[in-house]
């Protein structure tokens, strides 16, 4: 009995993954993205204007590249890179752009699930691994307690873990997510 509850925990917790290259069920995906985005509300992942007294700025998504999805705990969750400018002051010829790109991870209805700064580049899925080149980026199918703690490592800083085996900071200060059910 203990070796089938085994069994079902893990095939619930595997991760199954589509490229951007695959069919999918919604053609109009970047839209949807977009529409993710938008919808938010996540400063960072939301066009504005802005005026610091002096000068009219912009912060605009300029491209979204959907690479795939990844199915974990019976969900789907689209992965895509999206890079935003800050416009040079309008009017100043002078002054310069500025991109920050971010990797977003959507859930099912498109909402954001997770999302960290990331240099906007030449990124793909290999299955569930997000690559640039050969390097790894993040393994979404990884079930390691580190990264289920405190996600993936993204130009410095923590891309929080979406998915629900999630270990809270209370759990990894206990052990908690140690004990077998």
């Amino acid at each position: 009995m203990c070796q089938f509850i085994l069994v079902l925990f893990t095939l619930g917790s595997m991760a199954i993954a589509g490229s951007s290259a695959d069919a999918t069920d919604t053609p109009d995906i970047i839209a949807k993205l977009v529409q993710g985005l938008a919808n938010s509300k996540i400063n960072e992942l939301t066009s504005k204007t802005s005026n610091d007294g002096e000068n009219e700025h912009s912060y605009h998504l300029k491209a979204i590249d959907y690479l795939g999805t990844v199915q974990r705990d019976g969900r789907r969750y689209t992965i895509a890179v999206a890079k935003f400018i800050r416009s040079r002051a309008k009017g100043n010829e002078l002054s310069s752009a500025r991109g920050h790109g971010f990797l977003v991870v959507f859930d099912d209805a498109f909402g954001i699930a997770t999302h960290g700064r990331l240099t906007y580049g030449d990124y793909h899925m290999e299955g569930h691994v997000l690559k640039a080149g050969e390097e790894v980026i993040a393994d979404f199918g990884s079930t390691e307690p580190a990264i289920r703690w405190h996600g993936w490592m993204l130009d410095g800083a923590f891309m929080p873990y979406p998915f629900v085996d999630r270990i809270s900071d209370a759990d990894w200060e206990s052990g908690a997510f140690r004990k077998k059910p």
